[in-house]
């Protein structure tokens, strides 16, 4: 998750609002980074649920980079985090990041094993894991 976060704190943003990170891993490894963005993508399209919102969200962006590295992501995990931030622009805690309809259909297609995403509006990580092998659910806090 805290690669995750990361990846969030790097995203360039849009018009000041909240930054969402996601990194895939595979074997034990991160195979890939990705964060929100205004470009566009087939992919994103594929995935959109209006066909004039076809921007990159952060799972699709990490999805797009995993595959130009490895063409089969199937049971791979997906870790997504969302930073919230004040009016001077600084980190003050995270926010929910679940998956839209159109990136949970992404991330079905392609087979992950795990999503892990932040949840809550506080300083504290607290984020859920879907465990999709196992067929369990957990929350999880840091401190």
């Amino acid at each position: 998750m805290r690669a995750a976060v990361k990846a969030a704190d790097s995203a360039p943003g849009y018009n000041n609002r909240q930054k969402t990170g996601a990194v895939i891993v595979r074997k034990n490894r991160i195979i890939s980074v990705g964060f929100n963005s205004t470009k566009s993508h087939p992919l994103a399209k594929l995935y959109s649920k209006h066909p004039n919102a076809i921007y990159l969200h952060a799972e699709i962006h990490t999805i797009i980079k995993a595959l130009r590295v490895d063409s089969s992501i199937s049971g791979s995990s997906i870790f997504i985090a969302r930073r919230t931030y004040d009016s001077r622009k600084k980190p003050v805690g995270y926010g929910l990041a679940k998956p839209c309809e159109g990136c949970a259909a992404a991330i079905a297609h392609f087979n992950f094993g795990l999503v892990a995403y932040s949840v809550d509006s506080s300083p504290n990580l607290s984020y859920i894991t879907v465990d999709i092998r196992r067929n369990r659910v957990e929350k999880h806090e840091e401190i």
